[in-house]
Parts: structure tokens; sequence; C-alpha cells
């Protein structure tokens, strides 16, 4: 077993033989080897048994009667914690698989330590020194309280002499006091004290310990510290960091100057490493975070990106994308044009900061101004030049996925090459519900007619369509869907061949129900002139079929609104002796009043009436039920626009239909309907103010005082405004009078002046003594 690695030590002896002419064994050389097996993923929650198992079957030089012994190390490795908490917070799954993406199966804490050992310059330290160590952290001498630090920063990291180190009282406070009082003195020093806390908090039980010295605090003091030197330099320089970084890596063998600027960037990268894994580990309490985000750890993370330490880099895009997940983070990154940062990465020569990089991207993609940032940086191309990289390809094609949901960017894909990998993917796969992005990407994509048309180019479609059948998969049939309801006729002929099978299909008893549904709408797709629909209809006994499934209650709804869309799509003169037949007019007619909660239902039920409307034997089967035509006159009311504009052309249709058998034209009843159903809001204000001039008139007539002479129309206004100047005069008594006679009265003696106010009220003096006027208010009752 390795002491400071997460990894196997197998000893071997190497026997070299040869066997002789008489079939002896002659032993001609031996010689000793030794070989590390990494050990990857080996969290707390890991299976050692089969890890061990596992080990054992793949490994040439470990015999099966060792396997005992293989799990005994592996236990003490898991117990030294290799492999524990890592970066990421969404569940203890995600954690790990964050946590070996980034180190690949070294131990964080071995990784931290190891850059501090390559940098503090200390030997060996021991425990029994430990006071020692402690007294020199209260010399004056700042180089003693480094040396002193990274003493003990080496004892704790092994995880198994961390319980010794706890014990002891004073060892935390000191380190802390060191770190407030003297950690923006010396970078050393800082990477020294915050190894230790950084040891601890790879364990949920010592977080309280961290919070209560306040390191989480100090981290975020340094963090802001070593940005603000990082933005100080980058104006003296008038470079980015990662520039002067470069330059002085080129430069440092021949200017001293350069070489110190390595050793200083290096020793910050190593900084602001610890401090930023410290956090991350300690965040797992949301509180925590909140105070994180709260003093713009966002803004410090998105800084990082800058630099160009790998593993640093690594480490903040993990961290950005645990704090991802919530909006007001994710505007903060966005403030920072964070996306243009993250592009920088793809693609890159590191899997991990490849891939870490992605989930982030991921994340971020939900957002719409986020998609807009990628595509206007040009991610499209560079992603799918990486769909064919196992180890991306998922997290790739969701993030496609969520760019493709825009319309505006469908088309972008066509100038790449991602229609040509998706439809071969399409063809490779054979479970397409198990590459959920796949087949999400591959509908997404089809919807647009450049995209359509580079996928049945030449011979794919058939290809494709062939596939489909033989393996009745719902999936890949909504995709073949997508294609056929594009508005190219040089698309929807390609399908004029595949026509007569997707019927068989259709009717075929064990086709599921996603499969009928798929079908079914890609029938319904294909509804142009070149395609003889009747004669279908006949050969197959379609009509038959389609009546059966336009059943509310036996069917499920899915079905019944793709078959409602079939029956629009094929209804003309070839079909519709048979729509008649099979009473399709009639089915319809019930599913309308069955779904009138629905809205797609009753849109496209809207629409079939409108085309079985145009021709006269399927009129008149419709309008055998007169209800039709009340349900049309209702939908003008209806919230959805588009069935607003069905029902009034299907109202127009109506107009121009023969006669009933009682006489009455169909033209002079739906016209007084129409009328009645745009003018509503005006008849009900007229009826409304026709109640009201009844009250006033009747009030006034009851005191007697009802337009005795002209001068009094003149103060109190002439008609309707006048009485309404009397009923606030006298709110008690404008109840009381026969409305009749006043009517009668006002219309003998003011029927000039009155302007015709009180026509048509159904007397005959009144009536003909008020005609003198415009007619304002004719109709009044």
């Amino acid at each position: 077993m390795s002491p400071d690695a997460c990894a196997l030590v197998v000893k071997y002896e190497l026997e070299v033989s040869v066997v002789g002419y008489s079939g002896e064994v002659e032993v001609v050389e031996r010689k000793k080897g030794r070989k590390e097996i990494k050990v990857r993923g080996l969290g707390p929650r890991k299976n050692v048994k089969l890890l061990a198992r596992d080990i054992v079957e793949k490994s040439k030089l470990i015999h099966s009667s060792k396997l005992g012994r293989v799990e005994e190390l592996l236990r003490v490795l898991q117990d030294r914690g290799y492999g524990g908490a890592g970066p990421g917070a969404e569940g203890e799954d995600a954690a790990e698989a964050d946590d070996q993406l980034l180190h690949r199966g070294r131990s964080s804490m071995g990784m931290a330590m190891e850059m501090l050992a390559a940098e503090a310059g200390a030997g060996g330290a021991s425990a029994d020194d430990l006071d020692d160590y402690l007294e020199a952290l209260y010399d004056e001498d700042l180089e003693q309280k480094v040396e002193a630090s990274a003493k003990i920063a080496l004892l704790v990291k092994r995880t198994d002499r961390l319980e010794p180190l706890l014990a002891h009282e004073s060892l935390l406070g000191a380190l802390a006091r060191v770190l407030r009082e003297d950690g923006k003195k010396s970078v050393d020093l800082s990477i020294n004290v915050l190894s230790v806390f950084f040891a601890l908090s790879h364990f949920s039980q010592f977080h309280q310990f961290i919070a209560e010295h306040q390191i989480g605090d100090m981290s975020m003091k340094l963090l802001d510290l070593e940005c603000r030197r990082t933005e100080l330099r980058e104006r003296e320089e008038g470079a980015p960091v990662a520039q002067q970084m470069m330059r002085a890596l080129e430069n440092a063998s021949r200017d001293p100057k350069e070489a110190k600027l390595v050793k200083v960037l290096k020793r910050q990268d190593k900084l602001l490493y610890v401090a930023t894994y410290l956090l991350l580990n300690i965040s797992e309490d949301v509180a925590t975070e909140r105070k994180m985000k709260r003093r713009n750890i966002v803004e410090y993370l998105v800084k990082i990106l800058g630099r160009l330490n790998v593993e640093l880099l690594i480490l903040a895009v993990t961290f950005l994308k645990k704090l991802s997940i919530y909006k007001e983070n994710k505007e903060k990154m966005a403030a920072h044009n964070i996306v243009a940062k993250l592009i920088a990465f793809v693609p890159c020569r590191n899997e991990v900061l490849l891939t870490q990089t992605f989930r982030l991207l991921h994340n971020l993609s939900f957002d719409s101004t986020m998609r807009d940032a990628m595509v206007r940086h040009g991610l499209i191309p560079k992603a799918v030049d990486l769909l064919q990289n196992p180890a991306v390809q998922p997290i790739v094609m969701g993030l496609l996925y969520h760019i493709s949901f825009e319309d505006k960017y469908k088309s972008v894909f066509t100038y790449t090459e991602a229609i040509d990998l998706v439809y071969t993917m399409l063809l490779n796969e054979e479970d397409l519900r198990s590459s959920p992005e796949l087949i999400a990407l591959a509908v997404n994509l089809s919807q647009n007619a450049k995209n359509a048309e580079i996928m049945v180019a030449g011979d794919r479609l058939r290809v494709l369509m062939e596939h489909a059948l033989a393996s009745g998969d719902d999936l890949l049939f909504k995709v073949i869907r997508n294609i056929g309801q594009q508005d190219s006729l040089k698309i929807k002929l390609k399908f004029k061949d595949f026509i007569p099978e997707l019927v068989r299909l259709l009717k075929a008893e064990d086709t599921s129900t996603e499969v009928l549904v798929e079908v079914l709408g890609t029938l319904g797709n294909l509804a142009i002139p070149q395609f003889d629909y009747g004669e279908l209809v006949e050969r197959h006994g379609l009509m038959e079929f389609l009546g059966m499934l336009l059943q509310p209650g036996v069917t499920d709804d899915d079905v019944l609104l793709e078959a409602v869309i079939f029956v629009g799509a094929i209804t003309g003169r070839g079909t519709l002796p048979a729509l008649v037949e099979a009473d399709v007019p009639g089915k319809l007619f019930v599913l309308m009043s069955e779904k009138k909660e629905d809205d797609e239902m009753v849109l496209q039920i809207a629409y079939a009436f409108s085309k079985l409307l145009q021709f006269e034997l399927s009129r008149d089967a419709l309008l055998q039920h007169p209800q039709v035509v009340y349900y049309l006159v209702d939908l003008l009311h209806d919230k959805n626009g588009e069935v607003r504009k069905v029902a009034d052309r299907c109202l127009d249709t109506i107009v121009g239909a023969e006669p009933p058998r009682d006489g009455a034209s169909w033209s002079e009843k739906v016209r007084g309907m129409k009328f009645e159903a745009y003018n509503q809001e005006w008849l009900e204000i007229v009826e409304a103010d026709s109640e009201q001039q009844a009250r006033l008139i009747a009030a006034a007539a009851a005191q007697g005082q009802i337009l005795e002479e002209d001068a009094e129309i003149d103060h109190v206004g002439s008609g309707y405004n006048g009485l309404l100047d009397y009923e606030h005069a006298h709110p008690a008594l404008w109840q009381e009078g026969d409305a009749a006679v006043v009517a009668e009265q006002a219309g003998a003696r003011y029927g000039g002046r009155g302007g015709g106010l009180y026509e048509g009220h159904g007397d005959d003096d009144g009536s003909a003594a008020g005609g003198g006027g415009e007619d304002q208010y004719r109709g009044w009752r």
C-alpha cells in the first residue's frame, strides 16, 4: 500500500525460464519488480468488496488467493479519507464524481500537501515535536512561524494522524490566531495554516471547528486580497495575469526578474487553490454558502478563470458549477461575462477541465441570455466537434439540446457536422430511450426545414424509415414526423412510397399507442395534391378505422387529437363518400361537445369542420346537427385567437349553404348570431341604458314635473341627460310612476325636440309623436 497516495503497491518477482529438448525447465534469470495500482473513486460509500474483486480480476500480478488482503488494504485507504468528499454538492454521488474528476485517483488532501511541500522546503515532521512547533508560532520571527506551520501541515497530510493532533488543546486556536495576525504578511504562512484546516474540511464533523475559528472568513479575505493584488499587477504590467505567466515562463531561464515572477505567481496559485477548496468543502452547509455569495465568491471565482494553473481552473469551474443552480449566482456570472471565459477552455487538452467546463455550461444553458452568449461566442461549432468524444458526449448533447430550443439557432447547426453525426448516431443506437440527450437533440433539429432536408438527402429517408419500421421505436418515428411536417414539397414527396407501409403499421393490432400517435401525425402532415388519399382510404378501409378511433372515452386523448388532425388533412372530394358513410362528421360533432374544454382539440375539430363545410355532401351531413352552428358562434368569444379565426371562417362558409327544411336561410340566421356575438357588449350597454331611462322617466312622472316646457329642457339638458340630472336631484322618488305613461306624454309633447328618444316604445301615439328626431335609441323596450 502506498503511504501517500491512493494506490496499492504490488511487489513481484519475474522469473525467466527455458524448456530444454528433454523437457526439463531451466531458470535463466530472476528479477524483482514493483508496481503501483492506482485506485480510483474510493469514496466513503464505495463497495470495497466489489472493488477488490475487480482489481484482482484485472491484474495479472495478484493471485485470487490474495483477495482478502486486497480488500483489507482498500479499507485502510478508505479510512484514510482518500477519495472523500470532493467538489460539488448536488448529492453524495455528484460530489464523489466531481472528486474523481478533479484528482483521477489522487487524494485531494495529498495534492494540496504536495503543492505545499514542494515550496515550503520543510524537512521531516514528527508529532512528538508538536509542542515545539506551537511554541515557534509565538516567535516574533516570521520565518520561524512559516517553518513551524509547514511542519504542522505535513503532520496532517495523512488522515490517520489527525486524531492525536486534534486532541491537542491549543493547536487550532494558535493556528487561527497566526492566520489572522500574520496571514497577510506571508503567502507561505497562509498556505501552511490553511492547509491544516483544509485537511479538516474534508470531514463534515470538523466543520464546526472551522466555523468557530472563523477560517471561512479569513479565506474570503485572502481571496479578496490576492484578487486585488492581481488586478494591481495587471494594471502595472498592462497585460492579463495569464499572459504575464506565459511570458515569464518563456524568459525565466535568462531573466532573474521573470524567474521571480514565475515563483510569485505559482505561490499565489497555491494559496488560491487551498483557500478555494476549503471554502468549497464547507459550503455544503447552505447557510455558509449564502454568506459566501454575499461576499462576492462568484466574482472571485470568475477572476480565477483568468489564470493558467490547470488544477486551480478545474477547482474554480467545479465550484462555479455548484453555485450555478441558484438564479442570483447565475446573474452575477453573466454580469462578469463568464461564458467568454469558459469557451476559452473549449477545446482543451485536459479532459477533466473540459468535462467540468461543459457541466457548468450545461447548467448555465437553462437561461436564454446565457444561450445567446454561447452562440454569440461560437460555442455551437466547437461543441459539435466534440460530439464524438465519449468522455463529454452526453453533456455536449444536453448542452446543444438546450441551445436548439431557440428556432433562431436551429439553422446554425445546418452549417456544422451536427446533422450528419446525429443521423449516424440515431441509426447506431439500439435503444434511443437510453440516450435521451441524443433523441431530444434530433427532435429539435428536425424541426428546421434545412436540417430536415439534410436528414433525408439521397437515400437517407428510406434507411431511416426502414430502421423505424423494423424497430418500432416511437421516438424515431417522432423524428420522422417532424421531418414530414416541413412545408417543402420536395421533402413531402419522399414520403409517398412509404404511406402504404405506415397505414399497415397504423392498423396493426400490436402497434403501441405511442407509435400510433406518431404515425397518425406523420400521415396528417402529408396533405398535398400529389397524394391520392381517396384511393388510399378505399384500398385500406381507413375510414372505418378512423371511425373507431374517434370515440371519446375509448381512445386515448393523444390518439383522438391526431385522428382529428388526420381527418382534416385527408378531407377532399375523393374521400367525401367514405367520410359521410362512416359518419365522421357526426362523430366530430359529438367529440366537440365532449372535449370543449380542451383548446387544442377544439381548434383541430373546428379546422376539420372548416374542411367539411367546403363540400356540399359533407356540409349537409354536418349541418344535420344544428347545434354545430351554436358551438361555432360560442367559439367567436374563445380566448384563443386561432380558435376564433377558424370558427369565423366556418360560419362564413355556412352563410352560403342551402336553407334547411323550414325555409329560413342559414345566411340570415348566421348573420344575426354573428351580429349578436360581435356586438354583445354594446347590446348589454344599450339594454342597461334602456332600463335606466325607464326608471328616470317613471320618477319624473310621479312628481308631475316631466318636462313642463322647452325652457326646462334647455336648463336640465335635452333627452336622457336631463333625466339623469333629475335622478341625482330626487333619489328617493325616481323609482315611482308609470314608464309607459311618461313615454307617451314625452312623445306627444316633445317629439320634435326630443330627437326620437322614445321611438319604438310600442305605443302608436308615443312612437308617432316621437319620430321627429334622429333614431338614437331605436328598439328601446
